[in-house]
C-alpha cells in the first residue's frame, strides 16, 4: 500500500518545474540541541498541471494533504489526491 497523509505549511513553487510546490513539515520532537527539525517535500496535484488549489493557496497556509509517493524526473515526490485547507500558519 503506498499511502501518505501530513499537515504542514505550503511554501514556494518549485524553479525548475512549476508542477510542483513544496510543503514543510515540522517534526513533533526536538533533537539535542532542543530545536524542532522540519522537512520539506516537493508535492504535485494528481492531475499533474499546476491550475488547481494547490497553486492557489498562499505561502505559509497549513493543510493537511494526503495521496501517494511516486518517482517523479528522478526525484521522489507526494501526489496529492486529497487537501484540506486548515487556515494561516503563523
Amino acid at each position: 500500500m503506498n499511502y501518505i497523509s501530513l499537515t504542514g505549511s505550503l511554501l514556494n513553487i518549485s524553479s525548475e518545474n512549476k508542477n510542483i510546490r513544496y510543503i514543510k513539515y515540522v517534526r513533533t520532537y526536538k533533537d539535542k540541541k532542543g530545536i524542532f527539525q522540519e522537512d520539506i517535500f516537493p508535492c504535485m496535484w494528481w492531475t499533474r498541471d499546476s491550475n488547481n488549489e494547490l497553486f492557489s493557496l498562499q505561502d505559509n497556509s497549513y493543510v493537511a494533504v494526503s495521496g501517494r509517493i511516486e518517482r517523479y524526473e528522478h526525484e521522489f515526490i507526494i501526489v496529492i489526491e486529497l487537501l484540506e485547507y486548515l487556515g494561516i500558519k503563523r
